[in-house]
């Protein structure tokens, strides 16, 4: 056997080992480098998504208190709007029905003066009752947007909508300053009574809201 063949085939077999053993410590070498490098571009990112995430959720959670203690603001200040309006209604009445029955001049023209008085404190009422009540349904959407809860206060919006507000008794049949006075705290009392329910819609969704 020639040995010389044997030493060339040797040979050759070794520089293919050497490189084969070379190119697998390259490739190892490269993805020993490059995992860490993955790993470490994962973690990062996976830390930044969740402090975004929980930013985000602090964030809404800040943006609900916010909106929850404006709307129970709003709530109270329509409810004391709503009383002002009944003591206007039933005021207004009261001096209409006594200017009919005082027959002083001067009585007579002091009560159409404080009967007029009641019935622009009463449009005033109105008017502002009806601005809060849209800034009030402002609040709620917002609320529901950053909550995904759209279509959550639906049947209440619909329920304020459509409202219908109640009418003074009529004071005609009452003949006397005290049947008056008398007559005008009831319808007062009835008044508040109905604009309860009316507010109730409102602390309705005031604890959906919570």
């Amino acid at each position: 056997m020639d040995t010389t063949s044997i030493e060339v085939i040797n040979k050759s077999f070794d520089l293919f080992v050497n490189k084969l053993s070379d190119k697998l410590a390259k490739e190892y070498s490269m993805w020993s480098t490059l995992i860490p490098l993955l790993i470490g571009a994962v973690l990062t990112l996976a830390v930044q998504i969740l402090i975004e995430v929980y930013k985000t959720w602090k964030g809404n959670k800040k943006d609900k208190q916010a909106l929850i203690s404006r709307g129970r603001a709003k709530t109270y200040l329509i409810a004391q709007i709503l009383k002002d309006l009944a003591l206007y209604m039933a005021h207004k009445e009261f001096y209409n029905r006594y200017e009919s029955l005082d027959h002083n001049p001067i009585h007579k023209a002091d009560c159409n003066k404080k009967r007029y008085e009641k019935g622009q404190e009463q449009r005033l009422a109105r008017a502002k009752l009806d601005e809060n009540i849209a800034e009030y349904f402002q609040i709620v959407t917002e609320y529901a947007i950053l909550m995904h809860r759209v279509q959550c206060f639906d049947d209440l919006f619909k329920k304020i909508y459509s409202y219908k507000h109640p009418t003074v008794p009529d004071f005609n049949k009452y003949s006397t300053l005290q049947e008056l006075q008398k007559a005008t705290y009831e319808a007062e009392d009835k008044l508040n009574a109905e604009y309860q329910i009316f507010n109730n819609s409102f602390e309705s969704i005031q604890e959906l809201m919570t």
